[in-house]
């Protein structure tokens, strides 16, 4: 099943569709170089044009000092060896060190340096969570935060904090609050419960 995906341009008055229909399951999307990159396509001449050529799917995109960063559960991308996430700029592939774990929930940017939140399955349920933070050279991990967390649904970076933002609760057969954690990279700080509601970033 897919779903039909429009990217809309606001102008201060309407919406416009820009490019057609863009036929996914759902698709990350970044403003780069002058285009809409959607996924793995770059909306040229009026179409979508597949410019990052991987072994499997791209579910994050972010604009990283002059790259595109990708991430996706692929080992590969332009060829090369990735695994699960590499670096774009006009038609050039590289990977970013020795690669990630396992395919990130989030990236986010802050600048000088790349966040990419991994989960790990702490049970059938329940799962923990860290950050990788890659600086232009090297990857740096952060400690492990909880293992009662059931979904994340945002990184962001906010006065030099990672926040973290997610569901978290021993059960996910009743509503579990909606809760924020920080990280400077390395510790963890006190988690802030926001509410029962689920949210996207």
């Amino acid at each position: 099943t897919y779903w039909v995906l429009e990217v809309m341009l606001w102008n201060g008055v309407s919406w416009t569709q820009l490019g057609p229909d863009y036929y996914a399951t759902g698709a990350p999307m970044a403003w780069y170089h002058g285009y809409v990159h959607l996924g793995k396509h770059r909306l040229q001449d009026g179409a979508w044009v597949e410019v990052l050529n991987t072994d499997a799917g791209v579910g994050n995109l972010a604009v990283y000092g002059d790259e595109l960063v990708f991430s996706g559960n692929f080992l590969h991308a332009g060829g090369l060896p990735a695994t699960y996430v590499a670096a774009w700029r006009d038609g050039e592939f590289r990977a970013l060190g020795t690669g990630l774990p396992r395919p990130p929930e989030y990236l986010a940017t802050d600048g000088n340096q790349l966040h990419a939140l991994c989960s790990y399955d702490a049970d059938e349920i329940m799962m923990s969570c860290e950050v990788r933070t890659w600086d232009g050279a090297s990857w740096t991990t952060s400690s492990r935060l909880g293992n009662d967390w059931n979904g994340y649904q945002g990184l962001v970076i906010y006065n030099g904090s990672i926040l973290v933002f997610g569901s978290y609760g021993s059960t996910i057969d009743s509503p579990t609050p909606t809760c924020m954690a920080s990280t400077d990279g390395v510790s963890w700080t006190d988690m802030t419960w926001l509410d029962y509601q689920r949210f996207q970033d």
